[in-house]
């Protein structure tokens, strides 16, 4: 492993933003685990290589985060940097989308990314170093009242990481 910094990356899909985090660490000769839904592994295929692995991980699931990050640092003994990118869409008038929809934005977009955070700080502040990078996506010009629910869950994002971990040097 040597210097070179581990990384994980979460919503690694083909045609995303974390896709080409994965490309782009990978050309500086980090250590990368891509990570996505089961689903969804099919668009990671040309990811691999030597310095990429992709492996299956749910963020909605605290037993697959632990599992995930667990496997990375009985590896490598250590997570340099997380990119927090996993997520979802979630547009339709606030009114109207059935609670379960929003529940399940909330779940993927907020407590997922704080679930990362949380197995991954105590490795991080054991060492006393580690970066943690939550990724928010801009809606563009959808019409506020159709992405309520998915801004709701980013602005949530947002504020945990100014309250919780922004410019804590871990």
């Amino acid at each position: 492993m040597g210097d070179n910094k581990v990384v994980l990356v979460t919503g690694c899909a083909k045609g995303g933003i974390g896709y080409e985090y994965c490309k782009a660490f990978s050309e500086k000769n980090c250590h990368v685990f891509a990570f996505d839904i089961s689903q969804r592994m099919h668009d990671m295929l040309d990811l691999s290589s030597d310095n990429i692995e992709t492996l299956e991980l749910d963020v909605a699931s605290n037993e697959s985060v632990a599992t995930a990050v667990n496997n990375i640092i009985s590896k490598c003994g250590r997570i340099d940097i997380l990119i927090n990118n996993a997520g979802i869409g979630s547009t339709g008038p606030l009114a109207e989308l059935p609670l379960d929809t929003i529940r399940k934005a909330y779940e993927i977009n907020t407590l997922g990314q704080l679930r990362l955070v949380q197995q991954v700080v105590p490795y991080m502040a054991s060492r006393q170093s580690g970066s943690i990078v939550n990724v928010g996506r801009v809606v563009g010009r959808v019409p506020t009242p159709w992405a309520g629910s998915y801004c709701a869950s980013k602005a949530a994002v947002h504020a945990m990481s100014n309250t919780h971990y922004k410019k804590r040097r871990l």
